[in-house]
């Protein structure tokens, strides 16, 4: 449907008329006059029933002008305002028409990472950094902590029609938890520290985590040649953890404020958690710990670690607009772009190209046609040579050209017969040389000299130079055998005579006798 109004307008712009395009695309005169004004033209919404008009574009900038205030207004707050502040009545549906121009979409409301406006920049200014400097982060162990608790419950199940209640499930209001420490890197992953039920997290206690379980991890994967990677925690960033890191030779990798989504442990965190609630199902806290060492074991792989932390490169929507601007801008634009303005711009860009595609297809049709005249001028032309001799059916020419046959003159007045010294055979008319075989064998063989005398019981016929030879002899009018012709009795051909043209020859060899 695109390609078909793209066409109509490619018409349109040409200068065509509504009828010529509806015959061009097959399709009815109104139906391209309604498809043309539909997408070349807006109209604006104006309502019915107010009892000042000039008041509705102060009433649709202020309805827009709520919205951005507050992403959750509500319909019944809008016409309450409009009514107080404008002293008119305005219904649902022209609220609606009002989001409709404005290009306000309603949409499920989801929940991210809360970033402050000064930290969007930073977040911004350290991925172009990184993009500059081309770092794909293949030293770098990530590290974090997560709460992990005891979740046994499906998000769906499958219930009988007769079990009302089947669907309903028991939930412990305060489940047993865990807290566990974990860094992945390119090269693996760490062995998952799981704090005891009595010990919080602590500079100290984290001092002591990267001492017995980063230390070793990065001396046996990178040789001690690798980096440490934390959010800005305050538990990372105190005082004692800054200089206890710096004594063991920790080199740690400055984080944005407020990126923990950046972090690619995360997303393993997030990968046990569906684990635990969909596949291992813990009871108790036994079980919990038992589930959370057999998924670093199961699932905690190279490739696995090496495939999450390259996800980290993968920019979203927002981040790629940033990148593309090379500037920070809020989450949600300011003014954005209205419907019709849109629609008017997308009209533009689908114009040009098609035009473009037009004059690209016009030139491959004037080049095609031209090689086409092109070779057939040159096939009629080798055409000619070759029935003039100049060249061969290969097209090859011929350097000595073999002469055409003169055909000889032709005797049409009986004066220049006369004259002529060449004798002209009489022909039979064609219904007495072809006819019936019984007709012929029965019929008594009668010398003529105006035509070939049939031989007695065959359809063969004398020529007249053999027939005359024949009558002169006395012989009888037959082929002479082997042995007749080697009798000296036997009259020889004389090579004075006058050779005659055989008529009925089949061949140039048997043109003469």
């Amino acid at each position: 449907m695109a390609l078909q109004n793209d066409r109509l307008f490619a018409l349109h712009d040409e200068g065509k008329s509504m009828t010529e395009i509806a015959e061009i695309v097959g399709m009815d005169r109104r139906q391209v006059k309604t498809i043309l004004e539909s997408l070349t033209k807006t109209h604006d919404y104006h309502p019915y029933g107010l009892t000042d008009e000039s008041k509705w574009p102060e009433i649709k900038a202020r309805i827009i002008e709520m919205h951005r205030e507050n992403k959750e207004v509500l319909t019944y707050k809008i016409i309450k305002e409009i009514k107080e502040k404008f002293n008119e009545k305005v219904g649902l549906y022209c609220v609606a028409r009002v989001r409709e121009e404005a290009d306000v979409n309603r949409k499920q409301k989801k929940y991210g990472q809360f970033v402050r406006e000064p930290n969007r920049e930073k977040r911004v200014n350290w991925a172009l950094a990184k993009k500059d400097e081309d770092d794909m982060f293949t030293n770098v162990f990530f590290a974090d902590e997560a709460s992990v608790e005891i979740e046994n419950v499906s998000p769906y199940v499958w219930v009988f029609a007769d079990d009302p209640y089947g669907h309903i499930s028991q939930r412990v209001k305060h489940p047993q938890r865990v807290m566990i420490w974990l860094a992945i890197s390119m090269m693996g992953a760490t062995q998952i520290k799981i704090l005891g039920p009595k010990e919080n997290i602590n500079a100290e206690v984290y001092v002591k985590i990267v001492e017995e379980y980063y230390i070793p991890s990065a001396k046996k994967l990178y040789g001690n040649r690798c980096r440490l990677a934390h959010d800005n925690a305050r538990v990372h960033t105190a005082k004692y953890t800054t200089e206890k890191l710096a004594e063991m030779g920790v080199q740690v990798m400055p984080w944005p404020a407020e990126s923990p989504d950046m972090m690619p442990v995360e997303h393993a965190f997030a990968h046990l958690k569906a684990k635990l609630r969909t596949h291992y199902k813990p009871k108790n806290k036994a079980e919990l710990i038992e589930a959370i060492l057999k998924f670093r074991e199961e699932f905690l792989t190279k490739e696995y670690c090496r495939n999450t932390i390259r996800h980290i490169h993968t920019p979203t929507a927002q981040q790629k607009k940033d990148i593309q601007h090379k500037k920070v801008k809020p989450i949600l634009q300011e003014h954005p772009e209205p419907a019709a303005a849109r629609k008017r711009r997308e009209m533009a860009q689908r114009k040009d190209i098609i035009a473009a595609q037009v004059e690209e297809r016009t030139a491959e049709i004037s080049a095609k046609r031209k090689r086409v005249t092109d070779a057939r001028v040159e096939r009629q032309v080798k055409q000619q040579l070759r029935k003039t001799g100049m060249i061969s059916n290969d097209g090859e020419p011929i350097l000595f050209p073999k002469p055409r046959p003169i055909p000889p003159p032709s005797l049409s007045t009986p004066a220049d017969r006369a004259t002529s010294s060449t004798p002209i055979p009489q022909f039979t008319p064609k219904s007495s040389r072809i006819g019936d075989m019984r007709a012929i064998k029965n019929t008594p063989i009668v010398p003529s000299r105006t035509g070939p005398t049939p031989l007695p019981g065959s359809n063969r016929r004398l020529c007249p130079a053999r027939r005359d030879l024949s009558e002169e002899a006395g012989t009888s009018c037959r082929s002479p055998s082997p042995r007749e012709m080697e009798d000296e009795d036997m009259p020889q051909l004389d090579d004075s005579r006058t050779v005659r043209r055989n008529p009925y020859a089949e061949d140039d060899d048997d043109m003469y006798d």
